[in-house]
């Protein structure tokens, strides 16, 4: 039954925390082999109740363990391991024999399969000293010669439980033929990085050929041979001279051969069923280690590997998982539950209902798939198997990682930006290769520019003498039912544009192959040779994959030739696409105006789309809406519904959308959108394209009022960008001398520029447009600025071709005309001149010279014409003015109104129209402010110079037409109009207003009178009616009574002023009627 995953943790924390342990107690024998007549001194190590030599054996019975040492080693080598078994209860016995340059090792075999025996029969000898401390099990072990002369002692030896040993070296006679001999338990130690006993030579035949019913082959990463052992001088010297060498340290070597040691003795000689779990815990889970293993069990159902997935470019959303199910056993096993995980998620749990006889495989398919198909994606697929009697548990899961490394397609590659060096660079997922099966990282593809185009880059490789076999190799995708694979082909002379007569050679031939396995393996596909008869034009060709639908799969290109032929040529290849294909597939392909041009107004919007899909469409049954929305300067959306006419498969069209004003300067960006209801593919229904309008911009500034008879100035403000070429050519025909190293120089006025711009910063190229002379390799071709500095050109380039025509000599092309060959004669197209435009000095103004010497006899020729192209910053070449001037100001004196247009023409040719009217006007108005104003104090003067005016100044710092004033002062304004400027002046003055004071309130007794006064020399207006300064009241009641008075003084100011009169009653008394008294009396 499988044990629980507890009990291996109870397990393994009760071996380390109960194990007993032991002191090491040490005794040497001198034991007799009686067959052999041969004595075997022995070093035995023993648990004991205390350390040291003969010392008492512990209480308890333990099993042996007999150990060889290697070849000039001693038993001394090994106290790493006594001292970790021993102290575990282990009896280890050391024979001293066959440690002499010349070993037996047929004799230290028979010393091994002796000591066994003889130990495990000592156990119950009453007068040994082995007495009752026998367990009974024992493994015979070793190291190096000795661990091949284990092979030899358990050879057909049954008197032993199990067979250890550790870089066990081949031996005479062979420890491999022996190891067939061998059923008992075995495990074979190795050092992955052993040099002494090579594993593949040594370890693994004679785990290979151990007729064990149980055998582990175990290999320490990293170990080497003598680290099995503590420090050795001879196995260090011997090991220090091979190759490889151990990559970790003895000291982890040792604990790595004692976590699996341990358990594994402790189980098989001890019966103790923990430590099985934990050695074979560990044995599964330990990365320090690589091993195998082969045991025979009742029932042992194993999962071998994944027949799929089985690599990470052939992923997809509909993924099928499939393993083998492997029967270790030894009775047939049926009904066997297996388990996929796969992400994490839930697990899909299924049976395998058939039957698995011992030693056979069956490959079970999942009936679910999964969801893998994300390219770029990570997924990890986990199978296990819980068949209920399993005896082994660590066989039953397997699990694989894969990041999806399918390709989204559509894949393009039209190699811009390949050098020749950095494919999978620039196109990421694609490499380079040679050879009959693709090896390497590296090619003879290389790049080329100016086939297909000017500046269009191709792939090319030169098929000359030898036999060449080069790959461009791609990334794998997945194909669907619609997949097509396109590619351009080329043939041209070599390192040429032009046509190869010749054509491709017999047995030449471009293959494309295609690999089901990530590119491990390919097979062809097509390919394409001299019957093709490809030109130096490309030629586009097309592969349909559809047979591959459903699978992930890669291509591959290899140009093929077999024998030397004498055919010289370049193949070229460019525009590989691999696309999935729709029925129906609209796509917005570019646009055809408006193009970056170097002037704009309204300007045509016209699209080109292409039917990508495999249908034609007829638009008249499925129309179609296109729409282009402007954005930037101006936001427009112009839409054109397209109801008629027809479009064939992989056809293309144009059509106009609309008009759009783009005489504003600045950015606009164009976005097309097309609405298909039937496209299957509406990722590429959308395309853009940015335009930076730079118009040249005028405005014009002047006085625009004037008055008759008088003038102003109108000026041209101006503003133009961008950057214009300057080309200057010569066309004279001039003689070259023959042999003369003066030469010949033929010249160029350069004028109309600042004489501040440098010639190294104007320069662009130099043309030679026509040059006739045999063998221009005679030739040395310098150009000369005007200030005489001078770079080189053309330094004898070109060998025996014939002439310079078209020779562009241009700092920014691809190819130096230092590597042009008489077979790129006559050198039309771009080069990179020897010399560096920026070795010259001093303005660009000025007289250019081309200096061509013959420096060889025998050949003459003409230089007909040259052109030099500078570029400088865009600048207005001219004014014309309405009244035909043209300077950028003019004066005018118009006698009445007019308006004055100018257009300005920029170095690019676009022109600007903007107009100013001049406004005519009479006299001025006349400026009056009037008489000199007074007023009274708290009153406000309003002060007004007319509305007649275009500018107003007060000497308050007012500028409106009239201003308010509230105190005493002299007021100033200055006015102007369109005929000149006036000023005027009035004072205002703020008189105050009369003091009056009536004085305090008075207070009277009823039926008296109050005199009322108010100051001298004014005129009154009292509340009672009266006109006089001074009045007399009478209140004929008690109470409170207000006067008022208001005055006036000479200047007609008014002020007023009031008093309060208080009347109070007379009071009244009375003491009564008289009364008479006597002398004496008094009266109250």
């Amino acid at each position: 039954m499988k044990k629980s995953l507890f009990l291996f943790i109870f397990s393994f924390l009760a071996l380390g925390l109960f194990a007993q342990t032991y002191f090491v107690g040490h005794k040497q024998f001198n034991f007799v082999d009686p067959a052999r007549n041969r004595t075997i001194q022995t070093e035995v190590y023993y648990p004991a109740t205390s350390a040291g030599d003969n010392t008492p054996f512990a209480s308890g019975q333990f099993p042996v363990l007999v150990f060889g040492h290697g070849f000039l080693m001693a038993w001394d080598s090994y106290q790493w391991l006594w001292d970790s078994l021993t102290t575990k209860g282990y009896i280890m016995v050391f024979p001293r024999t066959e440690g002499s340059i010349s070993p037996s090792h047929a004799e230290f075999g028979a010393d091994l399969k002796f000591l066994n025996s003889y130990v495990l029969s000592e156990g119950t000898n009453s007068s040994s000293f082995f007495y009752q401390h026998i367990l009974g099990t024992s493994a015979i072990m070793g190291h190096s010669m000795g661990g091949g002369s284990s092979f030899l002692a358990a050879a057909n030896n049954t008197n032993l439980t199990t067979l250890v040993n550790f870089a066990a070296a081949e031996t005479n006679p062979s420890a491999i033929a022996a190891a067939a001999n061998v059923t008992v338990p075995a495990v074979v130690f190795y050092g992955v990085n052993d040099g002494v006993a090579p594993p593949a030579s040594h370890q693994i035949p004679m785990y290979n050929a151990l007729a064990s019913s149980c055998k582990t082959l175990i290999g320490i990463v990293g170990g080497g041979h003598c680290y099995f052992a503590d420090y050795n001088f001879n196995c260090s010297f011997g090991e220090g001279t091979t190759n490889p060498q151990p990559t970790i340290s003895r000291e982890q070597q040792h604990e790595i051969v004692a976590q699996l040691l341990i358990p594994y003795l402790n189980y098989m000689l001890k019966g103790d069923a923990a430590a099985e779990q934990i050695y074979y815990q560990r044995l599964n889970s330990m990365n320090t280690i690589v091993f195998q293993r082969n045991c025979l069990m009742n029932y042992d159902v194993a999962l071998v590997g994944f027949v799929s997935p089985s690599n990470s470019c052939g992923l997809d959303a509909n993924q099928t998982i499939s393993v083998i199910d492997k029967n270790n056993g030894i009775n047939p096993v049926s009904n066997v539950p297996l388990n996929l995980v796969f992400n994490n998620q839930t697990p899909i749990q299924e049976i395998y209902s058939g039957t698995i006889n011992p030693n056979d495989s069956v490959v079970y398919t999942f009936s679910q798939t999964v969801n893998a198909g994300q390219p770029g994606a990570s997924y990890q697929f986990t199978v296990n198997s819980s068949y209920p009697n399993d005896e082994y548990i660590y066989n039953d899961t397997i699990s694989v990682s894969y990041t999806n490394t399918t390709v989204a397609l559509p894949i393009s590659v039209d190699f811009t930006g390949y050098d020749g060096t950095n494919l999978a660079t620039a196109f990421p997922g694609w490499k380079e290769a040679q050879g009959i099966v693709p090896a390497g990282s590296t090619s003879s593809w290389v790049s080329r520019t100016g086939v297909g185009g000017s500046s269009n880059v191709t792939a090319k490789v030169n098929f000359y003498s030898s036999p060449i076999r080069e790959w461009i190799l791609g990334p794998g995708f997945l194909c669907g039912p619609y997949t097509k694979l396109s590619f351009d082909v080329a043939v041209t002379a070599y390192n040429n544009t032009t046509a190869y007569a010749d054509g491709m050679g017999t047995n030449d031939s471009l293959k494309v192959f295609y690999s089901t396995d990530c590119g491990l393996t390919w097979n062809r596909l097509t390919a394409y040779g001299k019957n093709a008869n490809f030109t130096n034009t490309l030629q586009t060709i097309e592969i349909d994959l559809s047979a591959f639908n459903g699978q992930g799969i890669a291509i591959a290109f290899q140009a093929y030739r077999q024998t030397t032929v004498s055919n010289d040529y370049d193949l070229h290849l460019d525009n590989i696409l691999i696309k999935n294909y729709t029925p129906y597939d609209l796509k917005a392909e570019s646009f055809v105006s408006p193009i970056q041009q170097n002037c704009y107004g309204t300007e045509t919007v016209e699209v080109t789309i292409k039917n990508n899909g495999l249908n034609a469409i007829d638009f008249s049954v499925n129309p179609v809406t296109i729409d282009v929305q402007v954005s930037g300067v101006v936001n427009q959306t112009l839409t054109y519904l397209l109801s008629s006419g027809n479009l064939a498969s992989q056809a293309s069209m144009n059509q106009i959308v609309g008009t759009i004003d783009m005489s504003q300067n600045g950015n606009y960006t164009f976005t097309q959108h097309i609405y298909f209801n039937l496209d299957g593919d509406t990722t590429n229904n959308t395309s853009s394209k940015i335009l930076t309008v730079s118009n040249p911009e005028l405005s014009i500034q002047g006085n625009t009022q004037i008055c008759s008879g008088q003038s102003t100035t109108l000026t041209a403000q101006t503003n133009v960008t961008g950057m214009v070429p300057l080309i200057n050519s010569n066309a004279t025909p001039v003689n070259i001398p023959d042999n003369n190293t003066t030469g010949v120089t033929s010249n160029i006025s350069v004028s109309n520029i600042s004489s501040s711009l440098m010639a190294a910063n104007v320069l662009r190229r130099v043309i030679i447009d026509s040059l006739t002379h045999t063998y221009v390799g005679d030739l040395k071709i310098d150009l000369i600025a005007p200030d005489n500095s001078t770079i080189n050109l053309i330094n004898k380039r070109g060998s025996s071709g014939d002439n310079f025509i078209g020779t562009i000599l241009d700092p920014t092309a691809v190819t130096p005309i230092s590597t042009v060959t008489s077979a790129n004669a006559p050198f039309t197209g771009s080069y990179i001149p020897e010399g560096n435009f920026n070795n010259l000095t001093g303005p660009a103004l000025g007289t250019w010279k081309l200096k061509v010497s013959d420096l060889a006899s025998g050949d003459v020729g003409v230089l007909h014409k040259w052109t030099l192209v500078l570029e400088v910053n865009n600048y207005i070449v001219s004014y014309s003015w309405s009244n035909g001037q043209t300077t950028p100001d003019i004066t005018v004196t118009p006698s009445q109104t007019t308006t004055y247009s100018l257009t300005i023409t920029d170095a690019k040719g676009c022109t600007k129209t903007n107009s100013i009217n001049v406004n005519v006007g009479g006299n001025s108005s006349v400026l009056n402010l009037g008489q000199d104003v007074a007023v009274c104090e708290g009153q406000t003067v309003t002060l007004d110079a007319g509305n007649g005016f275009s500018s107003y100044l007060w000497n308050t710092g007012a500028t409106a037409p009239s201003i308010q004033v509230t105190t005493s002062g002299t007021y100033s304004v200055q006015v102007s109009d369109a005929c000149g400027s006036q000023a005027d002046t009035v004072v205002v003055t703020i008189n105050p207003k009369p003091a009056v004071n009536l004085g305090a309130d008075v207070n009277i007794c009823l039926g008296n009178s109050a005199t009322l006064t108010a100051p001298a020399n004014l005129t009154y207006n009292w509340s009672t009616g009266e006109n006089t300064q001074t009045i007399t009241v009478v209140p004929t009641s008690a109470g409170t009574y207000t006067y008022m008075v208001m005055v006036s003084d000479v200047n007609g100011c008014i002020n007023s002023d009031t008093v309060d009169v208080h009347v109070f009653d007379v009071p009244v008394v009375d003491l009564g009627v008289d009364t008479s008294i006597c002398n004496t009396d008094q009266i109250t």
